[in-house]
């Protein structure tokens, strides 16, 4: 019971990581306040966290929009009081090289990926700093670190999480905020299911990680969790990979 009586805020909590990491946090007695812009999906993560008998809320909005940021963290505020921590955790991918991919794919993947945490922590951190101090915990990929075919937009909006992550770890140090990044390897989720839906393809990545398999969503929640905890309370702008030694 790490965070009980804690509020955290999860983007992307409809499935995956952030299925995962909502109910993580719920199991260890916080209150989680949830954000998925597939309303189905999160109504699957609703249901998994009302088992728990976790007091939760669940909004279904884009998190490029900042009107929708807006009204979950001014009614998350209003519901539960304060968001001790934010997971932001929002991503998509749209495969292509810059030759195939569409200025629209490419708009998309910024919107979501990056500005959709500026969004997030722009509209967060004025409440942290009032309240004496939080925790943000960023979910980036090690794509940030290292290219990849067919990731000439993923990639790069990754890098651009990593990197404010960093910037917003040393201009609120002195608010007693700690900002922090997770960088998943390849993850089992529906979102990899479906890139790597080729088996000849997922056999070729399984092949090249280290311990010979994908991780699990809750592996990398376990992570944010623990860069969430009082464990971690001398991090700050740190990147934590996660990738059962594939950079290596």
């Amino acid at each position: 019971m790490r965070f009980k009586d804690k509020v955290v805020l999860v983007t992307g909590a409809g499935s995956g990581i952030g299925q995962a990491t909502s109910l993580e946090f719920a199991r260890e007695g916080a209150r989680v306040s949830m954000v998925d812009w597939n309303a189905r999906n999160l109504s699957e993560t609703v249901m998994m966290i009302e088992q728990i008998e976790c007091q939760s809320m669940h909004f279904a909005a884009d998190v490029s929009k900042a009107d929708d940021t807006k009204n979950v963290v001014s009614t998350t505020l209003q519901k539960l009081g304060r968001i001790d921590i934010l997971v932001c955790n929002a991503g998509i991918i749209v495969p292509g090289t810059v030759v195939d991919l569409t200025e629209q794919d490419m708009d998309r993947m910024l919107a979501v990926n990056f500005k959709g945490v500026f969004l997030y922590c722009k509209e967060v951190i004025p409440h942290m700093i009032k309240q004496g101090g939080g925790r943000i915990v960023n979910v980036s990929s090690i794509g940030a670190h290292r290219g990849g075919r067919d990731r000439a937009g993923y990639c790069p909006t990754k890098a651009a999480i990593s990197l404010l992550t960093r910037c917003m770890a040393l201009d609120h140090a002195k608010d007693s905020i700690l900002v922090n990044a997770v960088c998943p390897g390849s993850v089992d989720t529906g979102l990899t299911r479906m890139t790597f839906a080729d088996p000849l393809l997922r056999a070729e990545k399984t092949r090249i990680i280290p311990t010979g398999r994908f991780a699990q969503p809750n592996e990398i929640a376990r992570v944010i969790l623990f860069l969430a905890s009082e464990d971690a309370g001398y991090m700050t702008g740190a990147e934590v990979v996660v990738d059962a030694g594939l950079t290596a």
